[in-house]
């Protein structure tokens, strides 16, 4: 069963608090698999594993600094969520 990883609270600093409301952003996916390890966020495709940076309490993607993420199965990808999925880009993921 595919999963897809959603970003919320984005923003395009470090200067504010991970805790302050930010901008919604993309749903990435499907992936085989998603995994969190130590400090480390993975995504599979059926290519290859990649890793997202993870900066303090930040997931960075496409330049912009994300405070949350949340795994998202298959069944649970109404029509905003799919409005929002995007492919994954592994070039968006370097620092």
């Amino acid at each position: 069963m595919p999963v897809y990883l959603e970003f919320r609270d984005g923003h395009s600093t470090l200067e504010q608090s991970s805790n302050a409301p930010g901008k919604l952003g993309p749903v990435l996916g499907p992936f085989l698999a998603i995994r969190i390890l130590r400090d480390d966020l993975r995504v599979n495709t059926s290519q290859h594993e990649y890793s997202l940076p993870r900066i303090a309490d930040w997931v960075l993607y496409a330049g912009v600094f994300y405070a949350d993420i949340e795994i998202v199965p298959e069944e649970q990808m109404g029509p905003g969520r799919t409005r929002r999925r995007r492919p994954f880009d592994p070039d968006l993921a370097a620092i």
